[in-house]
C-alpha cells in the first residue's frame, strides 16, 4: 500500500517519522519471528487517523502503535514480550500493543469491535493482502458485550484523569495534556457504545463523530464533548480548555449514566439508581460463569476483576463535585476487601484513587504521564 496517510493531516514529514518506525519495528518482529505471515497495523494509525503532535520541533506519535502478528504457530507471552521491550528501546513510543492470530484460527474469528477493524480498517505492513480473504465478514452490529466493552474499560480513564484535592491549574502543561487525553478516552468510549447500541458502529472517529451529532443531536452536551474529544484524538494540542474539573464531572456523570442505561434495559432489580450497575454487572451469566471457573481451578483472578470494577464504579458514583464534602467509601473499601485488599475506612480519597490505580490493569500502560515518549 504506496502513499498511506497514517494521519489526518496528509504531511510527508508526518508520515517520514511513521514509516521509520514502522520499518524498524518490521525488521525487528521479522527477525524474531520465524514463520511469520503478516504484520498488520490496527488502531487509529492503521485507519489513517492516529494522533500526532509537533512538540519543541519534534514529530511525536501518541499512545501506541497496535499490531496484528499472523503466524503458523503459536506465540508465547515471553516471545511478545520480548519484542515489546526491544522496539520500546528502539523507537520513541509509549506503548506497544501486539495481538498475535494464528492462521489457522483466521476462519474462526468472531465478530468483534477489535475485529471489525482488523477486516476492513487496518494496514498491512508485511505479508500478502491475501490473509484478510480468510477473514469472514464481519457485522457491525455487536453484541452486549462488545457494546458495554469500552465503558469498562475506559473507567480506568475516569481514574487516571481524576480531580486531585490540588486545583487544575497547577500541573504543568504537559500533566494537562495527559488528564484531557484521559477524559477524551471516556468521552470517545461511551460515544461508541452509543453508537454501537442503535448498530451504527463505524471504524473511524471522523465519521462516528459526525453520526453522533446526527443521532443524538438533543443531547447538546454529549455531542459538545464527543466534538471536542474527537478533534483532540485527531488533531492534538497543548492548548488544553480551561475548565478541565468541570469537563471531567459532566464526562463522569454522562459515563455513568450511559452505563445506567445499557443496565436499565435488562435490570433483573426493583433498585433503580446507578447502584444498580454494579448489582446487575455482578450477576450477568457470563460473570456468573467465571467466578464458578475460578472457583473451580482455585483461580481468583477473575473474581478479583469482577470486585476491581465494582469498586471503581462504586468510588465515581459516590464523588460529587464539591471535593470538600464528605465522601461515603464503603462500598468501594468493601469491595476491595473482597480481594484480600485492606484499606483503612479513613483514607483520602485522593489515596484510595491511587491504590485503584496501582491495582487496575488498564491502568499501567498509562501511569507514566511525565513527557510525551
Amino acid at each position: 500500500m504506496k502513499n498511506f496517510n497514517f494521519s489526518i493531516h496528509e504531511r510527508a514529514d508526518y508520515n517520514l517519522k511513521i514509516q521509520k518506525d514502522l520499518d524498524i519495528i518490521k525488521k525487528i518482529i521479522v527477525n524474531r519471528v520465524e514463520d511469520v505471515l503478516n504484520i498488520i497495523l490496527v488502531g487509529g494509525f492503521g485507519r489513517g487517523e492516529g494522533s500526532i503532535i509537533l512538540f519543541e520541533n519534534k514529530i511525536i506519535p501518541i499512545n501506541d502503535y497496535d499490531f496484528v502478528i499472523i503466524t503458523f504457530n503459536y506465540l508465547s507471552n515471553k516471545i511478545i514480550n520480548d519484542i515489546k521491550k526491544e522496539i520500546l528501546n528502539q523507537v520513541g513510543i509509549r506503548q506497544i500493543d501486539i495481538v498475535n492470530i494464528q492462521k489457522k484460527n483466521l476462519k474462526k474469528i468472531k465478530n468483534s469491535i477489535f475485529n471489525y477493524d482488523l477486516k476492513y480498517a487496518s494496514y498491512n505492513l508485511y505479508g500478502d493482502t491475501k490473509i484478510y480473504e480468510l477473514i469472514p465478514s464481519i457485522n457491525s452490529k455487536m453484541s452486549f458485550d462488545e457494546i458495554k466493552r469500552p465503558l469498562f474499560v475506559y473507567l480506568s480513564a475516569l481514574l487516571l484523569s481524576f480531580p486531585k484535592k490540588q486545583n487544575y491549574s497547577l500541573y504543568s502543561t504537559i500533566e494537562k495534556f495527559w488528564v484531557f487525553q484521559q477524559i477524551t478516552k471516556s468521552i470517545l468510549g461511551w460515544s461508541m457504545s452509543k453508537l454501537c447500541f442503535i448498530n451504527n458502529y463505524d471504524p473511524s472517529y471522523k465519521n462516528r463523530n459526525l453520526n453522533f451529532q446526527k443521532f443524538f443531536k438533543d443531547n447538546s452536551d454529549e455531542c459538545k464533548l464527543v466534538d471536542i474529544a474527537t478533534s483532540f484524538k485527531l488533531n492534538p494540542t497543548i492548548n488544553i480548555p480551561k475548565n478541565l474539573e468541570d469537563i471531567w464531572h459532566i464526562n463522569k456523570k454522562i459515563h455513568l449514566d450511559t452505563l445506567f442505561n445499557f443496565y436499565n434495559k435488562r435490570n433483573i432489580f426493583k433498585e433503580v439508581n446507578l447502584n444498580m450497575i454494579v448489582k446487575n454487572y455482578k450477576y450477568e451469566f457470563s460473570n456468573i460463569i467465571k467466578i464458578l471457573y475460578g472457583y473451580i481451578f482455585k483461580n481468583s483472578s477473575y473474581k478479583n476483576h469482577i470486585h476491581l470494577m465494582s469498586s471503581i464504579i462504586y468510588l465515581l458514583i459516590s464523588y460529587q463535585n464539591n471535593y470538600t464534602k464528605s465522601v461515603d467509601l464503603t462500598k468501594t473499601i468493601n469491595e476491595l476487601k473482597k480481594m484480600n485488599i485492606f484499606l483503612d475506612k479513613n483514607i483520602k480519597i485522593e489515596n484510595l484513587v491511587n491504590k485503584l490505580i496501582s491495582i487496575d490493569p488498564n491502568c499501567h500502560r498509562f501511569i507514566n504521564t511525565e513527557n510525551f515518549y
